[in-house]
């Protein structure tokens, strides 16, 4: 049964070479099959150690912290972007502070400059209007503008007692008319009430 492809008769001899091939192969199968047993047991032991449970603890914290710093590094840079933003905007506003205090000191000086003119006009007209005191006729041309802006002041006042007294008659105007409104309504009310009455009579 065990002969080769072109042999017809079985070979009952207990030393048949193929007989022997076959069971040294059995044997060396089992054998390897005991040997990968063992090797997967001895794997198994190992890894079941604490030594690979405590590289599983430290692969798992590698990864979280790696996590942890990627986010770190996303919010550096964001921050930084920011960064950038806020220095430039605060360049950009004491560049904004140089130049208002250049023209503030500008103003000043300009104001300053405005204020010695006006003080020499001041004097100027002062020593103007003096001479022009001294001459004849001054005084009394003072006496009659002096004259002139009282009754300026009295015409004023008078105008607004005017306005005043204006807008006291415009607001009874519009609380009569308003009164009057209430009464034609009051009217037209009670003569819609003669008339129901009437047309409930006949």
């Amino acid at each position: 049964q065990m002969a080769p492809v072109d042999c017809t008769t079985s070979c009952c001899s207990a030393a048949c070479c193929w007989r022997w091939a076959t069971l040294s192969l059995l044997d060396e199968f089992e054998n390897m099959e005991a040997i990968v047993k063992g090797l997967r047991a001895t794997l198994a032991e190992e890894f079941a150690s604490p030594a690979h449970q405590q590289f599983d603890a430290l692969r798992g914290s590698y990864d979280a912290l790696l996590t942890t710093w990627r986010e770190l590094s996303e919010d550096h840079k964001l921050l930084r972007k920011r960064e950038e933003a806020y220095s430039q905007k605060h360049a950009e506003i004491l560049a904004a502070r140089d130049e208002a205090a250049k023209a503030l000191n500008t103003a000043t000086w300009s104001n300053k400059q405005m204020e010695s003119q006006m003080a020499n006009r001041i004097q100027e007209l002062e020593r103007l209007l003096e001479e022009a005191r001294k001459k004849p006729g001054v005084a009394e041309l003072t006496a009659r503008l002096q004259e002139a802006n009282e009754q300026g002041a009295e015409l004023m006042s008078e105008c607004e007692k005017t306005k005043v007294e204006l807008y006291d008659v415009r607001t009874q105007r519009t609380e009569l008319e308003w009164k009057l409104g209430q009464m034609r309504v009051a009217m037209l009310k009670k003569g819609k009430k003669k008339k129901g009455k009437s047309k409930g009579v006949g």
